[in-house]
């Protein structure tokens, strides 16, 4: 049952299910795959396609207790989920939580979407400590608040996410991919919101905010910036807004746009079409020539498919009337649950907590004292964010129940003495690189008590201390478009040979590592075919392949022809990135065709084969 509370009381709870009825409860909709109740427990067994079964009603903030054992699966990348937000007739989009049968993987617990056009946008993955394997019950309990959610496994807290996709209708379910899964003991119930801003202790590492976006491989305040942003895994990007000529509110750091665009003068002084005729990204780099000046609306609408949460700096001060334009925008995306406002401006901090009072807002300042405690909440705010604080300012601040965000914090010094204070949250040019240092922060093993043994008259102690390597800020990344079995089909006979084709399952790959950013290769090698006691060599095997979406400076590796020499056998490029140069934000998509060449005198069975995709920077 829950690991994070106790059993909940009745009125809390939406729907219990035990399966001792034995029949699958009347309201619940077997969407595909074979589904029964035996024993008391439901079972789910995938076919040629992921068995699915919806129930419930849409919900804002809740969990999902369930039982799981599984029961076969076909390789240790089998998985089922928990559907939290998807339509009642199983079609696309859907929001899941994922459990793979080999859970130990860097990705066997992972919060993904299944977007309208049939692709996985998978936003957060980790491990457990050990495989939940075949025939082993497990406890599974996802926590849904808005936008964030909490994967438990037997009550271990495994990640968590803000960029779950929610729906105005979306309904809860069950998935079984590639295997045959039994379910028990179901509970889904109620559990109270979030508070706008939860409070650390010291030691506890705080959000990660990227200050303008990622403004470290990106220009600040674009859209590369707040996707690269997202993709670094940040909880927060921070954007400053001000309004047009026309009263448009446009994303913008200073009152002129001199510094950042090809431009000259003041935003107000310009309209939205001569903003956005404005090359916002040239000066930071010429591969990012082109780059617009967003609009607010064009963010509101990023965070609302997907994009990571918002802080919002209102620059200088704003009236009722333009707070309530921009509150009304951000209610239009549906996106209340994902903005932070902020302000220097006791006046915008004010207007924004009269206007919206349900949304966090945050008073920006130098330090933090009594007077500037007594303030922040004289305006209504959640939060006091200061470049700078002491143990004791941020205690006071807790104190008072404000929160603590504190900008612009670029070193891993700063970020260990902030952590140590217990600070909510840290705004940095380097989200990158704070997700890096954070992850690695909680992962350390605790210190043993005791103080270190005193050297002996013949022994001298030797200290050294090393910095963080100086990586290129950023993050390469590839994966698989889909995990699903590559099917050559059945090999047709043409002469002496029999042929089969296909098509191997599409690569995505980023890289917004900075410049310089170094060369990467991603190359595929193939076992041997087998079938029971029959088998034959992967060198049968070739490919072709192919870039359907350029980017990350990929260029397609070059042909290798099936059943001469070694084929596949041997390790060949499949797509590669010569260059030492800055890749950019665009993702490449690459793909291969497959053409698969044997003897006729080949023995008759259902053959596989693994295809090994190995990345060298």
């Amino acid at each position: 049952m829950p690991a994070s509370a106790d059993l909940p009381s009745e009125d809390r709870v939406f729907l219990s299910e035990s399966f001792d009825s034995g029949a699958i409860p009347e309201s619940w909709n077997a969407i595909a795959g074979e589904w029964s109740v035996q024993d008391g427990e439901l079972v789910g067994a995938s076919t040629s396609e992921d068995a699915k079964i919806t129930f419930g009603e849409n919900r804002e903030n809740f969990a999902i207790d369930v039982d799981v054992t599984f029961e076969s699966a076909a390789n240790s990348a089998r998985w089922l989920a928990l559907l939290i937000d998807g339509p009642a007739d199983g079609s696309t989009p859907w929001q899941h939580a994922a459990l793979r049968n080999g859970s130990s993987a860097g990705n066997g617990v992972e919060f993904a979407q299944r977007t309208a056009a049939g692709t996985w946008n998978v936003t957060d993955a980790a491990a457990t400590a050990t495989d939940i394997g075949i025939g082993t019950q497990a406890h599974l309990r996802v926590e849904v608040n808005g936008n964030v959610g909490t994967w438990y496994v037997d009550g271990e807290k495994i990640v968590t996410t803000r960029q779950l996709v929610r729906t105005a209708d979306g309904v809860q379910g069950l998935i079984a991919n590639g295997s045959v899964v039994h379910y028990d003991n179901l509970v889904l119930t109620e559990i109270d919101p979030l508070p706008p801003i939860t409070l650390r202790q010291p030691g506890e590492t705080g959000v990660i905010v990227g200050h303008r976006g990622n403004s470290s491989v990106a220009p600040e305040n674009t859209m590369p910036a707040f996707v690269s942003t997202t993709r670094s895994g940040a909880e927060y990007f921070e954007i400053d807004i001000s309004l047009s000529k026309d009263g448009v509110p446009v994303v913008m750091h200073d009152g002129t746009v001199d510094r950042t665009t090809d431009g000259t003068g003041a935003v107000s002084d310009l309209t939205l079409e001569q903003l956005r005729a404005l090359d916002a990204g040239s000066w930071f780099s010429p591969a990012f020539a082109g780059t617009k000046v967003p609009t607010f609306e064009e963010v509101l609408t990023y965070v609302a498919n997907g994009g990571t949460d918002v802080v919002i700096e209102y620059k200088g001060d704003w009236n009722v009337e333009d707070t309530q334009l921009t509150v009304d925008m951000i209610e239009a995306a549906g996106v209340e649950n994902k903005v932070f406002a902020q302000s220097f401006s006791t006046t915008s901090v004010a207007n924004f907590a009269a206007v919206a009072p349900d949304l966090p807002v945050g008073y920006l300042t130098g330090g933090i004292d009594s007077t500037i405690i007594d303030t922040a909440k004289q305006i209504g705010a959640d939060a006091v964010n200061p470049s700078s604080a002491t143990a004791e300012s941020v205690a006071s601040a807790h104190e008072a129940g404000l929160g603590v965000f504190v900008w612009t914090q670029d070193s891993p010094d700063a970020w260990a003495s902030l952590t140590a204070m217990g600070v909510d949250g840290i705004i940095t040019n380097r989200p990158d690189a704070l997700r890096g240092w954070v992850q690695r922060y909680n992962q350390a093993p605790p210190e043993e008590p005791g103080t270190p043994e005193e050297p002996a008259a013949n022994e001298q102690d030797i200290a050294v201390s090393i910095p963080e390597a100086g990586q290129p800020a950023g993050e390469f990344t590839w994966r698989f478009s889909s995990q699903e079995v590559v099917s050559l089909g059945e090999a047709t006979p043409l002469g002496d040979s029999y042929i089969a084709t296909g098509a191997l399952n599409d690569i995505e790959i980023t890289d917004t590592r900075s410049n310089p950013s170094s060369p990467w290769t991603l190359s595929g090698q193939a076992s041997a075919f087998e079938a029971d006691t029959e088998s034959f060599e992967s060198s049968a095997l070739g490919w072709t392949p192919r870039l359907t979406a350029e980017g990350a400076g990929a260029v397609a590796g070059e042909r290798v022809a099936p059943g001469e020499g070694d084929g596949l056998s041997r390790s060949a490029v499949l797509v590669s990135a010569p260059s030492e140069e800055f890749k950019g934000l665009e993702a490449a998509v690459v793909g291969a065709d497959l053409d698969l060449r044997l003897p006729i005198g080949q023995g008759a069975g259902d053959y596989t084969s693994t295809l090994t995709v190995t990345v060298i920077q």
